[in-house]
């Protein structure tokens, strides 16, 4: 049986059970009682992996079910007065979809579009003011498939854009007050800040997740997120750190590292870098050659052997006192590094870390990590207000200003003591570069490794926010204020090390005021009505995600992926026409200009041209897409002005006009494509049959392209009971 018989068959059931099912509610106590009895089921078109579905580094093999819904769904709708001058209002939503990746996607949800209690409100008359307190939605935008002005309430993307916005549009508590007030109307709004539920957006990574993006499987994913690769990043610096305290405690004649401070500092690491040890200029693998058996027959593989491998290493060369060290363990499941290094063409985070010091691993030495909510408390509402006013010449517009919590959730990244919860402050010192593998006579030091003439750049981590003391002292073992996670410190005598840092990823969301408007004029043109209409909206203090590669390039982690706050003025114009009789067509441009746009060549360390530097291609400073950044993508740079075309389609259908066929197709101006086909039948007064199909394809890199295996179609059936 195919995709297709399987849907029919759910829909037959479903009809059948319809048909038996369909009846008046009675009022209950002078409460008007209605609802909607509905089944939604949707298959996958295409085979192929989500974003985030994969298990381990190369996994390419889709693990989801063909279905993507199978969602049963009770909503009542309730009505009643409140004395004379109120009334009220309830939404009672019984939902639960079978085919939800966890439990948070199938059923119950709070602050969701599957929270049980959908709206319940007062609407209230007080003089000449109409005032509505409780859980409720408010729109005050109408652009086709694309929120702007609809700021009010948060939205529920486990459908991406799929969903009518009256069901992806999440309510929340608030008191609205409006009144009409010479020629317009004004309103009042305070509300509860909720942001957007945006799946992956949590500890788990919500993997298998048809919708999840890019740009969220870089911080949360299995395999491409930062908060699972830094673990494992912290184990392989683990294991070099401790190859160091191999080196200091090896009395060769030839090791001339013997008796020095048992850490990567103290082999010269920060003399050295990721692509020093690439290039066969390290101690560690000179000319190319790996120091220690069993890890491969070149630096690339020594690296990848290292991170990859789950056991321990003998590194003594005295049998009667071995030294066992831990490797990195990461066996090919995060994307860390693979044994074929570029960082000229980066897509794992040793490869965007090429000039990272090795003394920077001192640092990531059995780093760990934590995603946290950071939630401001409810104390201070959203507020605003909208004022909307019709002319004589039939032009309707309006002026509106929220003040609140962005809906869209940012997330921060910050290293702290995992003992104290202290946040650490990143500071930078800087060394010449030599290369091991090319060693001169010095005049008094005798045989040392020659300069490369460039600067290594160090990141560690300072107990103070002001890093002066740190700057003025940086070791680690002198001075108590710089932060001392390297476990191979415990081989000397009366130092202890600091635990090894915690790398906090921290979700909250920050206050922003939007100022905008919208308007709308009717017209004939000869016999073909038209609307001509628009919304405006100027957003301040937004956060946007900004790479700085210069900085992420030494390993700068934190000042290197970092939410910067930005403005930004978007708008929408549409037309309608209404031909056929009664097809309407409308079409929109859209578009989001960022205000504050980054985009500098310019190594933000040293002010340098990025050609002058040693990877052009690990430097400079932009803002990236949200949406789609991500490891493979060359963390996806943003764009400063973002355009988008839409054609919307709307007909009734029947001899008596009994069903409705509506199409929306959205153009990204960077090629990333969304079709949506839908298709409602009154079967009879109670019974409705739906059915919808949702096609995505183009540039995989853009805000639709991305979700190209995620494309669907649906059936579905409604019962209505009145």
């Amino acid at each position: 049986m195919n995709k297709f018989s399987l849907i029919a068959g759910a829909i037959a059931s479903a009809l059948a059970v319809s048909q038996a099912s369909a009846f008046d509610i009675p009022d209950v106590g002078g409460i008007e009682i209605s609802g909607v009895l509905k089944n939604e089921t949707a298959v996958f078109t295409r085979d192929g992996q989500f974003n985030g579905e994969a298990r381990f580094y190369g996994d390419d093999d889709s693990h989801h079910s063909h279905f993507g819904k199978f969602e049963n769904s009770l909503k009542l709708f309730l009505n009643g007065a409140l004395g004379e001058n109120a009334t009220w209002h309830g939404e009672i939503n019984a939902i639960y979809d079978s085919e939800g990746v966890n439990n948070k996607w199938k059923g119950h949800e709070v602050h969701s579009q599957q929270d049980w209690i959908r709206e319940l409100y007062a609407d209230i008359n007080i003089a000449n003011w109409y005032v509505r307190a409780g859980l409720a939605q408010r729109v005050w935008g109408t652009a086709d498939g694309i929120k702007l002005l609809d700021i009010v309430n948060g939205t529920d993307y486990r459908e991406f854009v799929q969903n009518a916005f009256e069901d992806s549009r999440i309510p929340t508590a608030m008191i609205a007050a409006e009144s009409n007030i010479g020629p317009g109307n004004i309103e009042f709004i305070a509300s509860r800040r909720q942001e957007n539920l945006i799946p992956g957006l949590n500890s788990s990574g919500d993997p298998g997740h048809p919708f999840l993006f890019k740009g969220v499987d870089s911080i949360t994913g299995s395999v491409n997120g930062f908060l699972n690769i830094v673990p494992r990043l912290g184990a392989t610096a683990q294991a070099f750190n401790l190859f160091a305290a191999g080196f200091t405690f090896n009395p060769d004649p030839m090791n001339p590292f013997f008796g020095s401070t048992p850490n990567l500092e103290g082999v010269s690491g920060s003399n050295f870098t990721v692509q020093n040890f690439i290039d066969g200029q390290t101690p560690f693998c000179v000319g190319g050659v790996p120091g220690l058996p069993g890890l491969g027959t070149s630096c690339p593989t020594m690296l990848n052997a290292i991170a990859q491998t789950e056991a321990t290493l003998n590194i003594s060369p005295d049998p009667m006192m071995p030294f066992f060290v831990p490797l990195g363990g990461n066996n090919g499941v995060t994307n860390l590094v693979t044994d074929v290094y570029d960082a000229w063409d980066p897509n794992n985070p040793f490869e965007y870390m090429s000039q990272a010091s090795f003394t920077t691993f001192d640092t990531f030495n059995g780093a760990t990590s934590e995603y946290r909510r950071n939630y401001p408390t409810h104390e201070n509402p959203d507020v605003g207000f909208r004022w909307r006013q019709s002319t004589d010449s039939g032009l309707n517009f309006s002026v509106n200003y929220f003040y609140h919590y962005d809906h869209n959730p940012s997330v921060g990244i910050h290293w702290e003591d995992p003992v104290t919860g202290q946040e650490l402050t990143p500071f930078l010192t800087q060394a010449p570069g030599f290369d091991f593998s090319n060693i001169i006579m010095h005049p008094m030091f005798g045989p040392v490794p020659a300069p490369t003439g460039e600067t290594v750049t160090t990141v560690r981590l300072c107990k103070n926010g002001d890093t002066t003391g740190c700057e003025a002292n940086p070791d680690p073992i002198g001075n108590p204020e710089v932060y001392n996670s390297s476990a191979a410190t415990g081989f000397i005598p009366g130092v202890m090390p600091d635990a090894p840092a915690k790398l906090v990823f921290e979700e909250t969301v920050h206050r922003v005021h939007s100022l905008g408007g919208s308007f709308d004029f009717a017209f004939d043109a000869g016999t073909i009505p038209v609307v001509v209409r628009g919304e405006v909206l100027y957003d301040k203090d937004v956060r946007v995600p900004v790479v700085d590669r210069s900085q992420l390039g030494i390993g700068n982690i934190t000042e290197g992926l970092k939410p910067e706050k930005a403005d930004f003025f978007k708008y929408v114009l549409g037309v309608d026409i209404t031909v056929l009789t009664n097809l309407l067509v409308s079409t929109q441009f859209i578009q989001f200009i960022n205000l504050d746009f980054e985009d500098s060549d310019k190594d933000s360390i040293t002010g340098a041209d990025c050609s002058t530097t040693p990877n052009p291609v690990n430097c400079g400073r932009y803002t990236a897409d949200p949406a789609f950044l991500h490891l493979e993508n060359g963390l996806a740079k943003g764009q400063e002005f973002k355009n988008f075309f839409s054609l919307f389609l709307s007909k009734p259908i029947g001899g008596e006009q009994q069903g409705r066929v509506n199409n929306i197709l959205i153009l990204e101006d960077i090629g990333g494509r969304w079709n949506r086909l839908d298709v409602e039948w009154g079967l009879t007064d109670n019974i409705i049959l739906t059915g919808e199909w949702n096609h995505y394809w183009g540039e995989s890199n853009s805000l639709f392209g991305q979700f190209h295996n995620s494309s669907n179609v649906q059936a579905g059936v409604k019962v209505l009971l009145d």
